[in-house]
């Protein structure tokens, strides 16, 4: 991690930032990160709270999903989680997926809750667009959550299952959007399975 990228911190002011410090990249089937406790429990947790007892959700279906969303973009966000969407978040992701994804600069399109509930699930699918967004990353939130399991593909075909990466609570996924990145949740059974998701797209 270049040392010009901010590291987590929690001090006096409360001024939090991720931390990717014990981030695990990987290069295949596309490439992709997880990154423990990108931010500390106490925020991570009073996160959760705040994405439980929210009046803003909005239920979307389409072909391959079915889960409730809004845009932080879009509300009032508590002053005590405003390291959800401030620069200082916004700039420290950036940095990082320059540095290890070997990325151009690149810019926010936005940050988006979801929720899926018991029954819910998302197909196989890549995010990929020409022109459209560029890395992603999604902070997990949720508590026993049964099921709701990030699935990797080596292609669209659900026999070429690579990686599971289960939803624990405080941790992200992030990843390069592309041709390749093919990619699904399984069906949650049991709890809430809340996320962030972080967009990003190339800066023209």
């Amino acid at each position: 991690m270049s040392q010009n990228c901010k590291n987590g911190e929690f001090n006096v002011f409360m001024n939090i930032s991720p931390n990717f410090g014990h981030s695990r990249r990987y290069s295949h089937p596309f490439r992709h990160a997880w990154i423990p406790n990108l931010f500390p429990k106490t925020a991570i947790d009073g996160a959760l709270e705040w994405l439980e007892n929210n009046r803003s959700w909005q239920f979307t279906e389409t072909g391959f999903y079915r889960q409730f969303e809004f845009s932080l973009k879009e509300i009032n966000v508590p002053n005590e989680l405003a390291f959800l969407v401030d620069e200082n978040t916004l700039s420290g992701m950036h940095c990082w997926f320059r540095t290890e994804f070997v990325a151009q600069e690149i810019e926010s399109v936005d940050v988006v809750a979801h929720l899926l509930l018991s029954g819910h699930d998302i197909g196989i699918h890549n995010d990929y667009r020409p022109d459209g967004e560029t890395h992603r990353l999604i902070l997990q939130l949720g508590r026993d959550v049964n099921g709701g399991i990030t699935a990797l593909f080596r292609n669209k075909e659900v026999t070429s299952l690579f990686r599971l990466i289960h939803p624990i609570h405080g941790t992200a996924f992030a990843f390069e959007i592309s041709e390749a990145s093919y990619h699904a949740v399984s069906k949650v059974r049991g709890g809430q399975r809340f996320s962030l998701i972080y967009s990003f797209r190339s800066r023209q």
